[in-house]
């Protein structure tokens, strides 16, 4: 740039320019070639919020910009908004890479140094609980905007202020800032500076109605590089937006998409904001769940608290089972109690839930915890489990479970209910008097036509969370190679978690039979009644737990299982009769 200075010395003679002695001597030309970068166009982020105070208690409100830019700029006549509220920078001195702009209505005047400008411009504090910030060129040219609200409540404070921690990580993100320890930094380098890691992450893809939205921890940056793809099939069309630039988002109807089968998404050549390292990374699509897909599976209602102070306490908690062969999404799952007699109930809702989400025939705990992060929780430490698995933490103290029994319900924020569970003290096994610290856990790999069992946890440490439940029947190809088959046989109704309960399948010709099913002792007396005139079809199956019609444990003996099953239509009866052992180790 030229710069041209002229001045005229003054002269109460009306031809005194006309005189070449006055020319010579009272006007002086200065040429000044000047090729600094000040014509230089800025841009995004080029200079960037960087530290701000929204509650000052003895000072004002001041509000730091740096320039992150290899560019030299000029402030002049560029908008600082606070809301609405539009206020025109006035000051002309440049802004070289590296410089520090501090603004405010008494922006000292000390020197913090020579990289340090102070602007003076009078406003109004900053809104304490919400509100925005921008900055945009004399050329109407967005440089830098954030917006804090109830979100950043735990971090903005009294007399402190809020300091950028990445300068180069856009500042939209809440996790990009930190409050100072006692005060400000104004004028200095932030006291949060490169204070934590960024590392990128891929949190979660979830199919919403018609599309698939792909969340990671940190905002990422749209590159030509990067390469996303879904069963192999690269995705061309999709959305990303910068300041919400934490998620994409692209049609299920671009992809070649099957329902209910599962997929994975790949991420390549993918960097975090203002980082040039590219990364990759892959995840299972997590589909929405239907009905049928989720069930309640354990239940702790009466966790053992305060017992020592050298050991960990137990907290409440509700297993989901997921049936499916695929990755099901858990956002907005709830569970909540049932109505009360003015129609209202009570609900939880795991913080986080967004990401949410349980593998294929897996499991996911909701349970209730005040800890800052999953990994401290009782749950945790009790069980001595790691946290890497499907955990939904209620901030609270309990999930409203109490020891007398109540019903809970498995549903979404809709509404939707995929499960509801009626637990009571009942359901626990007749061996197990103190059930104080041990789960109800339902009996697994049942058929469905035998119903559900629940029982008493067998399990040393009193549960089993997000792990396949100690009641269990194994499954076994054997169990169908003769009409009848009874496997254990001895078994040993005894609560260690090993062959509590013996399992019964039978498997005929055709549909339609009706047949019951009873269990009687050694001197001919019925005992109990499995099944009582009920029509199955070709296989059946179900279980005898040792006890009588009353629900009292049998002791050690041989008992006889006899079943009849008569088809009305082609008039045929089937009996059998086989011997069971029952061993009882107390």
């Amino acid at each position: 740039m030229i710069i041209l200075s002229l001045s005229i010395s003054n002269s109460s003679d009306a031809n005194a320019l006309n005189s070449p002695s006055l020319l010579q001597t009272d006007i002086s030309l200065d040429w000044q070639l000047d090729f600094n970068p000040l014509l230089e166009q800025p841009e995004l982020f080029d200079i960037v919020i960087n530290e701000f105070i929204p509650r000052p208690t003895t000072e004002s409100g001041y509000i730091e910009l740096l320039n992150i830019s290899p560019k030299q700029l000029n402030l002049n006549k560029w908008i600082l908004g606070i809301g609405n509220n539009k206020i025109t920078i006035d000051y002309t001195q440049p802004i070289n890479p590296g410089d520090i702009i501090i603004i405010g209505p008494e922006a000292p005047t000390n020197t913090h140094g020579i990289n340090t400008h102070y602007v003076n411009l009078d406003y109004k504090n900053l809104p304490k609980t919400q509100g925005s910030i921008w900055i945009s060129s004399n050329e109407a040219v967005l440089i830098d905007s954030i917006r804090y609200d109830r979100i950043w409540s735990d971090k903005i404070l009294d007399g402190r202020s809020l300091e950028k921690v990445a300068p180069s990580y856009i500042g939209v993100d809440v996790q990009n800032w930190i409050p100072h320890p006692f005060s400000n930094s104004f004028g200095f380098e932030n006291d949060a500076l490169d204070s934590q890691s960024f590392e990128l992450e891929l949190l979660s893809a979830v199919v919403e109605q018609d599309s698939i939205i792909v969340r990671f921890n940190y905002h990422i940056q749209d590159n030509s590089d990067s390469s996303i793809k879904v069963r192999g099939a690269k995705i061309t069309n999709y959305d990303w937006n910068l300041w919400n630039g934490s998620e994409l988002k692209f049609k299920l109807a671009d992809i070649n998409w099957v329902q209910n089968e599962s997929a994975y998404l790949e991420v390549d050549d993918i960097n975090i904001f203002g980082d040039e390292a590219m990364l990759s990374f892959e995840i299972e699509i997590a589909h929405p769940p239907a009905k049928g897909d989720l069930t309640i599976n354990e239940i702790l209602y009466h966790p053992i608290k305060d017992r020592y102070a050298s050991f960990n306490d137990q907290s409440e908690y509700v297993e989901i089972k997921n049936h499916r062969p695929f990755k099901i999404s858990l956002k907005n799952i709830i569970i909540r109690d049932g109505l009360d007699k003015f129609g209202k109930y009570r609900s939880w809702t795991p913080i986080n839930s967004v990401d949410w989400s349980v593998p294929g025939h897996d499991y996911a705990v909701i349970f209730a915890d005040t800890a800052s992060n999953v990994e401290d929780a009782q749950l945790m430490q009790f069980f001595e489990i790691d946290s890497d698995h499907s955990w939904g933490q209620v901030k609270s103290s309990t999930l409203g479970l109490v020891i007398s029994g109540r019903e809970i319900f498995l549903t979404d924020k809709n509404g939707m209910a995929f499960d509801s569970v009626f637990y009571s003290p009942e359901m626990h096994h007749p061996l197990v008097r103190d059930t104080k610290g041990r789960s109800l856990e339902k009996i697994e790999n049942l058929a469905t036509s035998t119903g559900t069992k629940w029982s008493t946890s067998a399990h040393i440490l009193g549960g089993t969370p997000g792990e396949m439940n100690s009641n269990n029947i194994p499954n076994d190809e054997s169990h169908n190679k003769s009409a009848l088959q009874i496997q254990p046989n001895p078994f040993s109704p005894d609560h260690d978690g090993l062959n509590d309960v013996t399992v019964i399948n039978l498997s005929l010709n055709e549909p339609g039979y009706l047949i019951r099913m009873s269990i009687f002792d050694r001197y001919g007396y019925r005992i109990n009644d499995l099944i009582n005139d009920e029509i199955i079809g070709t296989n059946y199956s179900t279980y005898w737990d040792g006890t009588d019609s009353s629900g009292n444990l049998l002791g050690t003996g041989v008992y006889i299982i006899w079943i009849n099953a008569i088809h009305r239509e082609n008039k045929s009866e089937l009996n059998y009769k086989k011997p069971l052992v029952l061993v009882r180790k107390k």
